[in-house]
């Protein structure tokens, strides 16, 4: 059936059984108007006596107006009347009034929820099927069970600071886990305990390694080692001889101008030393010879590098 609200004139469809045969009253998620609606199959009838405005509204009283419209239905986020074509409601809003019409909150709350829960004036209570009443009774005794044994095996762990679930979280959790039921859909409680059924916690811990094992392994590694090791067992290396190349290199200067003073000197130590007349004179022909064979090579050298540029020129 078709709602619209008479305020702003938002339009809803909804299923003929939300409405009961008394009708009920409304409200609309859009602008907030509440109204009564009567179902379709029974149209209201015309009061033989109309209630009079001004005594309505002296007698009402505005707490149990507020009352009242706590206990209405939402019909959910609407869409104004160019969307009324989208349905608004299903099977599961009709699903959820019986389970919030049956359900009981195991701890008692500040507020009143007598007068808060009281039905509507006139209103009768829709009666609820004894299967679905026993089937929601022994879902709740199992979850009170189950929870009790949870909590009973749960091994804490505060140093990880977590948190306790809060109430709004559990209630919105059980909420689920009992529409998810009324729709057929598996359980996922169910399915946590049997996963937490088939691993043994025990094989948890052993997945991780022993920090006590390792650490008095790495201990006793490192002891052996260092009782092992005797410095006398490794003699010391001899210290390097440095400036082998720097002797030999000074010592072949030293040996060329000694060389070159004697063959400059020659004339004197011949005069000094009469003896060593012809060791001297044998000595200035060797470097005589030298210095004719490096002239020599050094013609060839300018001749074959005169050539090559002449020959790099011509080309």
């Amino acid at each position: 059936m078709r709602l619209t609200c008479p305020n702003c004139e938002a339009t809803y469809e909804v299923p003929d059984d939300v409405i009961p045969e008394a009708g009920r009253d409304v409200q609309c998620s859009n602008c907030g108007d509440t109204w009564f609606q009567h179902h379709p199959n029974h149209p209201p009838q015309t009061a033989d006596h109309p209630l009079d405005d001004a005594s309505q509204d002296d007698n009402y009283d505005d707490a149990a107006l507020d009352d009242e419209e706590d206990d209405l239905p939402d019909l959910g986020r609407g869409t104004p009347a160019a969307a009324a074509g989208s349905p608004l409601a299903s099977e599961d809003d009709s699903d959820a009034d019986i389970a919030r019409d049956m359900w009981q909150d195991p701890e008692p709350e500040d507020h009143d929820d007598a007068a808060r829960d009281a039905p509507l004036a006139g209103q009768p209570r829709r009666a609820i099927d004894p299967e679905v009443r026993g089937i929601l009774q022994e879902e709740a005794e199992r979850e009170s069970r189950a929870r009790a044994e949870e909590r009973a095996r749960l091994e804490t762990q505060p140093e990880l600071g977590l948190d306790d679930e809060d109430e709004t979280s559990r209630r919105s959790r059980e909420a689920r886990t009992r529409m998810a039921r009324l729709r057929g859909e598996p359980d996922p409680e169910d399915d946590a305990e049997i996963a937490s059924a088939t691993i043994d916690p025990t094989s948890r811990r052993d997945l991780l390694p022993d920090i006590d094992e390792i650490n008095s392994s790495l201990r006793s590694e490192g002891e052996a080692a260092a009782g092992s090791f005797n410095e006398d067992d490794y003699p010391a290396l001899p210290p390097r001889k440095r400036g082998g190349f720097r002797f030999g290199f000074f010592l072949i200067l030293i040996l060329a101008g000694l060389g070159l003073l004697a063959y400059m000197l020659a004339p004197m130590i011949k005069e000094n030393v009469p003896q060593a007349a012809d060791q001297v004179d044998a000595y200035v022909a060797q470097v005589d010879s030298f210095r004719l064979w490096l002239d020599d090579q050094a013609r060839l050298l300018l001749a074959w590098l005169d050539s090559k540029s002449g020959s790099g020129a011509g080309e």
